[in-house]
């Protein structure tokens, strides 16, 4: 297979989407965009906060299920219609061109629906991602005799994290924070940004996520005080004995205290209470400990315990609460879903489900699908390899069919079971 180059994409099509391709063979900030205090936050409590992480990876793996397909919007219609049907007008040499181009959008392990849960993931959580794709490479031999085989077209998801520009020319992909990175060829690779728009500044970036750091700290403070309280309470504290009780015998004169290494009271004591623990069979695990001595050393004044834990805010527990579910409402998710159903009524549990794709996942779905028609599709179609006329080109998209995400319910098992009209596909 010979090496094709893809062209940047040479205008502005009808369908306005947060995407554009980036033209490694130049250095524009905007084009490969550092990543930013916000994302570097938001990155950070995904990996700490299981509200976070589990919201975004529902609907990642949910809008995964979706399949894409090359579609148009003839005059009269209302519904998108598959390019392939007779009924779209468009000429089959167009259809088959653009249907054989989205075909090649596909990553290395899940295919379509790999790149698609990682674009709504990195959306969630960071605001944009880069779909990075390198073109095919025959073998070649390095000037040290080194051979390097033949290498596939390759497309990826990567995070704004990933993608490095050092300079003209010198643009890299990483793979963990400590990777030099490899270097796009400008002839050869592609790299194409989707964002969600910010409605302030329209090159920036937005998300749920950046509206809830502030609660993502407090939530993230709150459990490291509670990490302490309980640290604080592995301590077994101080038990206190005067020395009359020990059983080594009177004390000598210029000995004021006992070394418990040397008293074998101590050393009793000590092990009955960690036998108990290395030996949850043991006697001493039910059974108390008998201390024998003068009355008047057995009392509370002289044998106690003092503990010496921090005492545990009776209100945190509350207060943690109190931050998850404002939390929850912040996220790009329904709050029933973050915080679990709870006390939702089962009717209310089903119209959970339709809203969340309705309310949640159909917009995100749009915005990764617009994405792939103006930062991909189009200007594939209208490359050097296949001209198409652009003003033919500007009447196909990227549309969806959420068939297996939303599967239309059997009208009898509805009114037998009553079951809800949409629900997720197992």
């Amino acid at each position: 297979m010979a090496p094709r180059r893809i062209v940047p994409q040479p205008r502005r099509h009808a369908v306005v989407a947060a995407a554009s391709r980036v033209d490694l063979a130049k250095k524009v900030q905007v084009q490969v965009r550092e990543t930013s205090a916000l994302q570097e936050q938001a990155w950070r409590y995904f990996d700490l906060i299981g509200e976070v992480k589990a919201s975004t990876w529902l609907m990642g793996n949910q809008l995964g299920k979706i399949r894409l397909y090359v579609a148009t919007l003839p005059a009269g219609a209302t519904e998108p219609v598959p390019v392939t049907d007779p009924k779209s007008g468009i000429p089959p040499a167009l259809a088959a061109a653009a249907e054989a181009e989205l075909a090649r959008l596909r990553g290395p392990l899940g295919g379509q629906g790999e790149l698609i849960r990682e674009l709504c993931m990195n959306l969630d959580v960071a605001g944009e991602a880069y779909v990075v794709g390198r073109g095919a490479r025959p073998a070649w031999t390095d000037a040290r005799g080194v051979e390097y085989p033949e290498q596939a077209e390759t497309w990826e998801v990567r995070s704004c994290s990933e993608l490095e520009s050092k300079g003209k020319n010198n643009t890299v992909v990483k793979s963990s924070p400590g990777d030099k990175g490899i270097k796009l060829d400008p002839d050869l690779d592609t790299v194409i940004r989707v964002w969600q728009r910010h409605p302030r500044w329209s090159e920036l970036p937005d998300c749920h996520l950046f509206g809830a750091l502030g609660e993502c700290a407090a939530l993230v403070t709150l459990h490291h005080q509670l990490l302490a309280e309980s640290r604080s309470r592995h301590h077994a504290g101080v038990f206190t004995l005067p020395n009359e009780l020990s059983s080594s015998g009177p004390l000598p004169a210029e000995q004021d205290d006992t070394d418990d290494e040397d008293d074998p009271l101590s050393r009793e004591l000590h092990e009955a209470w960690i036998e108990p623990v290395d030996h949850s069979d043991s006697a001493g695990a039910s059974a108390p400990t008998l201390l024998r001595g003068p009355a008047e050393f057995l009392t509370p004044a002289y044998v106690r315990w003092i503990e010496s834990g921090r005492e545990l805010g009776a209100q945190l527990d509350a207060r943690i609460e109190g931050r998850v579910q404002r939390l929850a409402r912040s996220l790009n998710m329904p709050v029933e879903y973050v915080m679990g159903h709870q006390l939702t009524t089962y009717a209310n549990a089903e119209q959970t489900d339709d809203d969340l794709f309705a309310d949640y996942m159909a917009p995100r779905a749009e915005l990764i699908v617009d994405g792939i028609t103006v930062g991909f599709l189009r200007p594939q179609l209208t490359d050097e390899a296949n001209r198409f006329a652009v003003e033919d080109v500007a009447r196909l998209f990227v549309w969806y069919d959420p068939g297996e995400l939303v599967p239309e319910a059997d009208q009898a098992a509805l009114a037998d079971c009553e079951v809800p009209a949409h629900v997720f596909a197992d």
